[in-house]
């Protein structure tokens, strides 16, 4: 997992079920081991919450083994309530986060402080219950500034001595669950191939950054970076897959250019099973895809890091039919279709 954290969303249709990754990779359905890159954001709470539901899922789900780079960042409960505070006092100028703090982490990572999760774990139980308390402080400073307002339902939870308590119970889980790694190159041996996985798209990514993109690189840049600085892998022999709709797509504001009703798109998209309506993102919209544009943001992309393999992934081609026009674009022999998730 390269970039951003449990806000993603990757759908999956395998023997064993169908399923929405959120913190865990792919191909954890197909009993895949994940590792957990320094650019990656854990969330002890989501975590946990969805390891339990895939562990009574998943056959054979004990058996995966789950990595973290020591250095990777890692959110508290009081990121997320003040995003979703700092969301609430927008109004309607929100910008639709996702609410899992992902923005709040890597802010208050630049401003204060910080722990990695290890050290955190090496703390006395006084010392957590301490750090937490500092960094719910930060955020009561962060509101002041701002003048922000906790929503009424969040009080009693920001103001909650067992909220910590469960919070550091959750710390100590994934503690235990996921191996603390110092370069990816101490469990590389032991596989034969490394899917690099990233989330969001291209259009989202942090070189774009304003107040409606996502603070991680979507591109292949930190995958790259991990292979080339640690693995020693030549840029020659990777390949990087693009995963793309036959038409666009976004949650929150900011720019969609060409918006208009999924149904304008191509006579009856229907309603996406599995991205849905929720008051922090808001709904999710569509718009048309210019596939000339989307072979210049790839081409940016990779070629930028030397890449020199390539393929695209075009999913729900049941929707709508255009794979001519993409293999037009970018050839026949990069081109993989797929039909939409049946979830």
């Amino acid at each position: 997992m390269t970039n951003g954290g449990a806000q993603r969303g990757h759908s999956v249709i395998s023997d064993v079920g169908d399923f929405t990754f959120k913190h865990f990779g792919s191909g954890t359905c197909y009993n895949a081991d994940s590792y957990y890159c320094q650019y990656f954001i854990l969330n002890p709470m989501q975590f946990v919450k969805e390891y339990r539901q895939l562990r009574d899922k998943i056959p054979l789900f004990n058996n995966i083994k789950f990595y973290r780079h020591v250095n990777c960042k890692w959110s508290t409960p009081f990121d997320q309530m003040f995003n979703l505070a700092i969301e609430a006092s927008r109004g309607a100028e929100r910008h639709g986060s996702c609410g899992m703090g992902i923005w709040e982490t890597v802010l208050r990572y630049n401003k204060t402080i910080t722990y990695t999760l290890s050290d955190f774990m090496n703390l006395i139980r006084e010392d957590k219950v301490k750090y937490l308390q500092n960094v719910k402080n930060y955020f009561n400073i962060r509101m002041k500034e701002l003048n922000v307002k906790l929503p009424k339902e969040l009080i009693e939870p920001w103001n909650s001595d067992f909220l910590i308590e469960h919070f550091i119970q959750d710390c100590k889980f994934i503690a235990s669950t996921v191996i603390p790694v110092s370069n990816i190159t101490d469990i590389s041996n032991n596989y034969q191939e490394i899917i690099f996985e990233n989330g969001q798209g291209l259009l989202l990514t942090s070189s774009i950054f304003d107040d409606h993109t996502t603070p991680s690189n979507t591109g292949c840049h930190d995958a790259m970076d991990i292979i080339i600085n640690e693995l020693h892998i030549p840029c020659e022999n990777v390949t990087v897959h693009y995963i793309t709709r036959p038409y666009l797509t976004r949650h929150g504001n900011g720019s969609l250019i060409g918006e208009t009703d999924k149904n304008h798109i191509a006579g009856s998209v229907p309603e996406d099973r599995t991205n849905h309506y929720n008051e922090t993102q808001g709904r999710f919209r569509y718009a048309g895809l210019d596939i000339h544009d989307l072979l210049n943001r790839v081409k940016n992309d990779y070629q930028a890091m030397h890449a020199s393999g390539l393929k695209i992934e075009v999913t729900h081609c049941d929707e709508m039919d255009r794979v001519n026009e993409f293999e037009k674009v970018f050839g026949q022999s990069v081109i993989h279709t797929f039909e939409s998730p049946k979830i």
